[in-house]
């Protein structure tokens, strides 16, 4: 089940989902949000665990698919979508950052700011800054100035 959710066979794991663990469900739904198999993660949501469906977005966000992030949103937990964006603003996949914003906290705005800015990505702390508190920023600025990100510094501090 696990190659045919890789290669997109929802032909095969249709066929092999009455049969499968929960665990091989939910690893086939990861594989399918990573490798952007849409119509594959379409048909195993149901079949999913809420683990699994929350695994999936974090998965289908660290690796840049769009449209697999729309798909689960709805279907994920607040922590998993927290988890996504920060995850995501180290990968600095912009159109992937932009979509999971409106679906996070405060929290996990400020903590995904954090990481953009300590791995240097300004775009992405562009993008992140007006949606962050004044404590997020102060945060991202002293990490951007620990690990001498000098252009983020430098943005972060008209920022503040």
């Amino acid at each position: 089940m696990l190659n045919a959710a890789y290669n997109g066979r929802l032909d095969v794991v249709k066929e092999l989902t009455a049969h499968a663990s929960q665990e091989g469900k939910d690893l086939s739904l990861r594989i399918a949000a990573r490798e952007g198999k849409t119509t594959v993660v379409k048909y195993l949501i149901p079949h999913a665990s809420k683990k699994g469906k929350n695994e999936a977005l974090e998965f289908a966000a660290a690796h840049g698919n769009l449209e697999v992030v729309k798909y689960l949103l709805p279907h994920a937990s607040q922590e998993a979508k927290d988890a996504a964006l920060e995850h995501e603003a180290a990968n600095q996949s912009l159109d992937v950052v932009k979509e999971l914003i409106p679906h996070t906290s405060k929290d996990g705005k400020d903590a995904a700011l954090k990481e953009a800015a300590m791995y240097g990505h300004l775009e992405a702390v562009k993008v992140l800054a007006p949606h962050a508190s004044k404590k997020g920023k102060n945060e991202a600025l002293k990490s951007a100035e620990l690990e001498e990100q000098t252009k983020v510094v430098e943005y972060l501090k008209n920022q503040t």
